[in-house]
């Protein structure tokens, strides 16, 4: 014999369980390149006064989503609200969308330029930045002493997780009521 309360509730518990592994949300890439910045606040200026700074490094392949550094304004500097900054990635300007926050209370800001993703091969390539304000003295940040460069990361995009999004379990929630009801009717009628 049919049970529709059973059947009801495994639909009901099943979809409790797609909605919690929604809830954790997706798992974080790991860098594609890491410098982190170094204990002290210090670093080469790469502002409008000074031009822009390049860094070398090697990068393992991958799709990348953002890239991030970390810098400070020195006594002379307007402040955050000035900052225009020009990110080129071997010789190509990346634009996208830039967001900062205050690492401690020394001054110290991590940047994050949100780039269209593209697929970066492994190995060689260049990292430009510079402040191009003419009213700010910015200076990035040193990477930390075994790095050799400045303090920055190049982050590859999140990969599929395998969980679906909110719509379509809502979907699937939806048709399977819809075949408890369906079936339901059939066999009461």
């Amino acid at each position: 014999m049919f049970n529709q309360d059973k059947c009801v509730q495994r639909v009901v518990a099943a979809a409790l369980v797609l909605a919690g592994a929604c809830a954790l949300g997706p798992a974080t890439a790991a860098p594609l390149f890491s410098s982190p910045p170094g204990g002290t606040l210090g670093g080469v200026q790469a502002d409008d006064s000074a031009g822009s700074f390049t860094n070398n490094l090697v990068s393992a392949a991958g799709t990348l989503d953002a890239i991030v550094w970390w810098g400070f304004h020195g006594a002379n500097s307007q402040g955050p609200a000035f900052d225009s900054f020009e990110v080129r990635l071997d010789g190509a300007l990346r634009s996208g969308s830039l967001s900062s926050t205050a690492v401690g209370s020394n001054g110290l800001l991590r940047y994050l330029l949100d780039v269209a993703d593209f697929n970066l091969a492994a190995g060689g390539h260049t990292l430009t930045l510079v402040n191009a304000s003419p009213d700010v003295e910015w200076f990035w940040q040193d990477g930390s002493p075994t790095s050799g460069s400045q303090a920055f990361e190049l982050l590859a995009a999140e990969p599929p997780t395998g969980v679906p999004e909110p719509a379509s379990l809502a979907l699937a929630l939806l048709a399977g009521l819809g075949a408890v009801a369906a079936s339901r009717r059939t066999r009461v009628g």
